[in-house]
């Protein structure tokens, strides 16, 4: 509901999709869903959204009819794939683009909080809520737009001045071949008649 009051269709899609997901998995008796990706050899095993993101995957899903009435036990539960994701990153450059459209966009009188109401969305994206920051991710930004430096960069020289805004990915740990702990074979033992040969005749 939070995405919905403050217009956030993007966020407010990925929260309706996990949560189908979740009741998906909450009505089955598996240990969770395989993720292949055969053209970049992306192979994830997962069963909660939190597990993907954490590979920079995301859900994406097809459009919900809460209120449908031809099938409304199945239009309500949309379908639902895997994508890679920029955590908000495509998002924020499209928003960037529509404040910066036009010949002169910083001589809106609604510019500055334009820019601020982008600012808290993305920072949001990003797990950010300290206002601090986006205050300073509001200035700077009204700042470079004043420069008219492009979108992509912006949101590179946000990211450098706030680390707490740079996607947090984990790297799946290395497969590595559990320690040999065995003790090391022992030689056969020789028999007492070889170790002593008899003399030769």
């Amino acid at each position: 509901m939070a995405a919905i009051e403050v217009g956030d269709s993007g966020g407010a899609a990925q929260a309706y999709s996990q949560a189908s997901f979740n009741f998906y998995m909450s009505r089955k008796h598996d240990d969770g869903v395989l993720y292949t990706n055969l053209n970049n050899k992306t192979f994830v095993f997962y069963d909660d959204a939190a597990q993907l993101l954490a590979q920079g995957l995301r859900f994406h899903a097809s459009t919900p009819y809460i209120s449908a009435t031809k099938d409304p036990v199945r239009s309500v539960y949309p379908q639902i794939s895997v994508q890679a994701t920029t955590f908000g990153g495509a998002a924020a450059q499209k928003g960037l683009k529509q404040i910066t459209k036009g010949k002169n966009p910083v001589a809106d009188p609604e510019f500055n909080q334009k820019v601020m109401n982008w600012a808290t969305e993305f920072a949001a994206r990003r797990n950010v809520a300290n206002q601090r920051v986006i205050q300073g991710m509001t200035t700077n930004a009204i700042k470079l737009i004043q420069q008219q430096v492009s979108s992509d960069q912006i949101i590179a020289s946000l990211e450098k001045l706030y680390p707490q805004l740079a996607p947090k990915v984990k790297v799946a740990p290395a497969n590595t071949a559990p320690a040999n702990t065995a003790p090391p074979a022992k030689k056969p033992a020789i028999p007492a008649t070889m170790q002593n040969p008899a003399p030769a005749v």
